[in-house]
């Protein structure tokens, strides 16, 4: 239970970190907003690929259980990007 605790929690902070990255001042230019955008995702991305090494090679925790938790961490994502 502590896996998919940890898998999704995962998802929440790579989210966290994405948004910290996405947003800036208001009236920047659209070429700035972009790469604010992939870099964001890039970085989201990359706290995702390496919370999951650490989580599992480092911690040793149960890999169905954190794969679960993960998967409900970005449908639970994806469910509210559907209603934003």
């Amino acid at each position: 239970m502590l896996a998919a605790f940890a898998g999704a929690a995962l998802v929440a902070v790579a989210t966290l970190v994405s948004a910290w990255k996405h947003f800036g001042p208001i009236g920047e230019p659209a070429g700035r907003t972009a790469m604010r955008l992939v870099s964001a995702t890039l970085l989201r991305w990359s706290v995702m690929v390496l919370g999951l090494y650490v989580l599992l090679a480092r911690l040793e925790m149960s890999p169905p259980a954190l794969i679960s938790g993960l998967i409900v961490g970005l449908a639970g994502y994806l469910f509210a990007l559907r209603w934003s």
